[in-house]
């Protein structure tokens, strides 16, 4: 409680930090349609929807990179492939030379 935090931020970012932090009444401001930001794979839906109140429709002990497999043909995974969820897109944006997933870039989709 409190606490300050002090954010430099890059140009159309502020919208998506409001949505994300920000109080309800500042959360409806409206979001930039471009801006992506890193994720581990590794990182459960349960976790996303925890942290961020980010809901996708598969299981919360499900990490990213299951959530775009299930999504999508395995022919398809490779860096820029996307898996839309209702209020999200998943893309990959990194991947292992042993084919996994490590890092997808998450966007918040438009309402």
């Amino acid at each position: 409680a409190n606490d300050h935090v002090i954010l430099v931020l890059r140009p159309g970012t502020q919208p998506l930090v409001r949505k994300i932090f920000g109080r309800s009444s500042q959360k409806n401001d409206a979001l930039p349609t471009s801006l992506e930001f890193p994720l581990r794979a590794s990182v459960t839906v349960g976790e996303l929807q925890d942290l961020y109140g980010i809901q996708i429709d598969t299981s919360p002990r499900c990490t990213l990179d299951e959530a775009i497999r299930n999504e999508l043909p395995d022919d398809e995974i490779r860096v820029g492939s996307e898996a839309v969820f209702e209020s999200i897109a998943l893309r990959v944006h990194r991947l292992a030379a042993d084919g996994s997933i490590e890092v997808v870039s998450m966007a918040v989709r438009p309402e």
